[in-house]
């Protein structure tokens, strides 16, 4: 069963989260709070999986909240302003719901979540490099970013760095997307490492990496999710 808190300041949109989620199995809605204070009094007395919490409250505001809360929930943050997402992606919100949302749309946070309260698999995937004469076995999980260099590439992996004679190209089609994203002609990420992003820049552990203008909106799709 997924326990849900559902916080906004709206009567209105809490009713419409709340009667979607109704409509799904195995969910339920512990709670609701229509601004931060009530829903922090909440989180203390109840165990919940995940919140559905508006971005835009008086007072502490939705993103403040996540940051008042020593080990929060997983959060889906709803809002009527797209940009929004960006400001909170580095509080790993699972996804974004934009006001007015459809019930598919909500569906899709739900599955989300569902996904990242499953268990994580025994096994890792791997990916294979030539270099230095040695086959090297590498987990996707290690892999923080491959910068490209003229005909080779520099993956930086653990504290290591590894030359490989491959194409930035070629190498993205061996990974998936997500979590690995393009985001500059030269440059590819697991964005899994990401902190946040500033501008044209991203922070991918320590590293602050450029964002090329073509690779913009990609990114930015891929953080936000798919939009119903």
């Amino acid at each position: 069963m997924l326990k849900c808190l559902i916080v906004d300041d709206e009567p209105l949109a809490r009713g419409v989260v709340r009667d979607f989620l109704s409509q799904i199995p195995d969910v339920e809605v512990v709670a609701e709070a229509g601004n931060a204070s009530v829903a922090l009094k909440t989180l203390k007395e109840e165990a919940v999986d995940a919140i559905f919490l508006d971005i835009q409250m008086p007072g502490l505001s939705g993103i403040d909240l996540v940051r008042a809360i020593p080990s929060p929930p997983l959060v889906v943050f709803i809002t009527a302003y797209p940009e929004h997402a960006v400001d909170g992606f580095s509080l790993d919100a699972v996804d974004y719901l934009v006001k007015p949302f459809s019930f598919s749309r909500l569906l899709e946070a739900v599955n989300r979540l569902r996904k990242r309260l499953a268990p994580s698999p025994i096994l890792s995937q791997y990916i294979t490099f030539k270099a230095d004469k040695r086959l090297h076995k590498i987990p996707h999980t290690d892999l923080r970013y491959i910068q490209a260099a003229g005909d080779f590439i520099k993956v930086f992996h653990s504290g290591k760095t590894l030359i490989v004679n491959e194409t930035l190209r070629s190498l993205e089609t061996r990974l998936p997307t997500p979590p690995f994203c393009r985001i500059h002609k030269s440059y590819l990420v697991n964005l899994d490492y990401l902190k946040y992003w500033e501008g044209n820049q991203v922070a991918i552990d320590d590293e602050m990496l450029p964002v090329g203008a073509a690779h913009r909106e990609a990114l930015k799709q891929i953080l936000n999710g798919p939009q119903g």
